[in-house]
């Protein structure tokens, strides 16, 4: 059974109050539902992980709330390059010299920079 609201809210103050306001605090979302992610938003948090690109692209197309910051958290196949250049703002899970290429082509012929 996921959290309640009420929970969710909670926790990420008792997070926030253990944080320095110098950390970016980023809140992985994986299979949590938009109605969580909205309260995390509430509470002030812009920044929400997701480790497969799919999943992301369905939270962001009901997520459209401004400043909201991606980050692409898992393994991201070469062939997927394209679409996460397009949905993260920044991606952390660089594995291999072929990707950082990849991902380096992908993001200038889109002229985007994650």
């Amino acid at each position: 059974m996921p959290p309640s609201p009420d929970l969710v809210a909670e926790r990420i103050a008792a997070v926030r109050a253990t944080v320095p306001t110098t950390v970016t605090l980023i809140a992985v979302t994986k299979q949590v539902s938009v109605d969580l992610m909205t309260v995390a938003y509430e509470m002030g948090l812009r920044d929400f992980g997701e480790s497969k690109v799919q999943e992301a692209a369905q939270k962001q197309a009901q997520l459209d709330l401004p400043g909201i910051r991606w980050h692409l958290i898992g393994h991201l196949q070469r062939n997927k390059a394209g679409k996460a250049i397009q949905q993260f703002d920044w991606i952390h899970s660089l594995d291999s010299l072929r990707l950082a290429e990849r991902l380096n082509h992908v993001a200038a012929e889109a002229e985007r920079v994650p």
